[in-house]
């Protein structure tokens, strides 16, 4: 065999290979195209947006989207946007540098849930700080708000060594400005410090969700996470609430209720000298009474 046709051979097989964002929906309902989409129909076509730190529930929610509904269903991309949402929510990309990031890397996503004639419904939580822009350019576009409590959230972060061995930069990990080690590991920090910049992180999305609920919660709809995990009738009638359609059927059928993904016992971990009130008010203290108690707070 000629080295030519080897190469190719080769080529292709690695492109059978290369990780697929998108998991399509298996109930077989109904496909609609809106109408009127236009030449920039990637502006128009209709998309959910997660709105959330990470941690809350969004690799079960994308098995139950795909066992119960018809979408494209993304759970992560490679690369993701969590480097381009760390600098948006810095302040250091505008908007249409924001919207222009976004595009590079959803429009071939767009573009086969077009061919498929199916929504996208994108659960990849480092593009929360896009999601308002998003929502700004594609008047189809809607937020699915998932936050878990801050304490189960700030115990999974330290588990997992964020900020002290996680890069903020490149995790999409949302720091205050003035937070000097913004593009490097602080393997420093006591368990204190960083579970306030943990909880300051899940602050700053909730922030970030709560300005798009409250600018139009028509369109942003908060799913709160702990009943998600126990309930299919809430589960059901939150995503119905969010403009989602999945078949009820299916629903009762799904057998991971209770089952958290990716889930360990954090909460059984001891933190020594935590103060977990504080810890929740750091989280929580840009946040009006009304939006803590939409997320059951």
């Amino acid at each position: 065999m000629s080295w030519g046709r080897m190469r190719i051979r080769a080529l292709a097989r690695l492109d059978k290979q290369r990780y697929d964002p998108i998991e399509w929906g298996r109930s077989p309902q109904t496909v609609t195209e809106p109408d009127s989409l236009g030449e920039d129909w990637w502006s128009n076509w209709p998309t959910w947006q997660v709105i959330s730190p990470g941690r809350s529930g969004t690799r079960w929610l994308a098995d139950l989207l795909v066992a119960t509904s018809n979408f494209g269903v993304v759970h992560a991309t490679d690369p993701t946007l969590a480097k381009v949402g760390f600098l948006v929510d810095q302040g250091l990309l505008g908007r249409d540098s924001a919207w222009g990031a976004y595009l590079a890397s959803r429009l071939e996503l767009l573009s086969r849930c077009r061919t498929n004639r199916r929504p996208l419904v994108d659960l990849d939580c480092k593009t929360s700080p896009l999601a308002p822009e998003l929502l700004a350019r594609n008047p189809n576009s809607r937020g699915l708000v998932l936050l878990r409590h801050p304490h189960d959230f700030v115990r999974s972060g330290m588990a997992r060594g964020y900020f002290r061995n996680k890069i903020p930069f490149d995790w999409g990990h949302l720091t205050d400005s003035g937070y000097s080690h913004k593009f490097d590991c602080n393997p420093d920090l006591t368990e204190v410090d960083q579970a306030l910049l943990i909880a300051k992180f899940w602050g700053r999305v909730a922030r970030i969700a709560q300005q798009m609920h409250e600018l139009d919660p028509d369109r942003v709809m908060v799913v709160r996470v702990a009943e998600m995990f126990q309930s299919p009738l809430y589960v059901a009638d939150a995503l119905t609430s969010a403009g989602l359609k999945i078949s009820r059927t299916e629903m009762l059928g799904f057998r991971d209720f209770s089952s958290p993904k990716n889930a360990s016992p954090t909460r059984a971990m001891q933190f020594m000298g935590i103060d977990w009130d504080l810890i929740e008010s750091a989280a929580t203290e840009t946040l009006s009474s009304e939006f803590k108690a939409e997320l059951g707070l």
